[in-house]
């Protein structure tokens, strides 16, 4: 068994699970996405040079963002959009 730094096993699916970067290719079924798109994403084995996403896990990002802080949102936006409604049982109208 390969272990990621002799600690924990390596991911099936390889290191890391956010990434940002421009858009180089796409499917025939993408419809909001193009080709040269600037876009934060999540998709297992992030942590490499090209990431294999699928549309529904991207986010364009604006061009005043830069890459190295869009990728530190993914998983903390995704944490807190599950969070504030089901652990903090936050509702409609209660956000000021």
């Amino acid at each position: 068994m390969l272990c990621a730094l002799g600690v924990v096993p390596f991911p099936k699916g390889g290191l890391g699970s956010e990434s940002s970067g421009i858009i180089r290719r796409i499917g025939p079924e993408v419809k909001d996405l193009r080709v040269g798109d600037r876009v934060f994403l999540m998709a297992d084995g992030s942590f490499a040079t090209h990431v294999i996403g699928i549309e529904r896990m991207c986010e364009k990002i604006p061009a005043a963002l830069p890459f190295e802080e869009a990728v530190t949102m993914p998983a903390v936006f995704t944490t807190t959009v599950a969070a504030l409604p089901n652990i903090g049982r936050l509702e409609k109208g209660q956000v000021s």
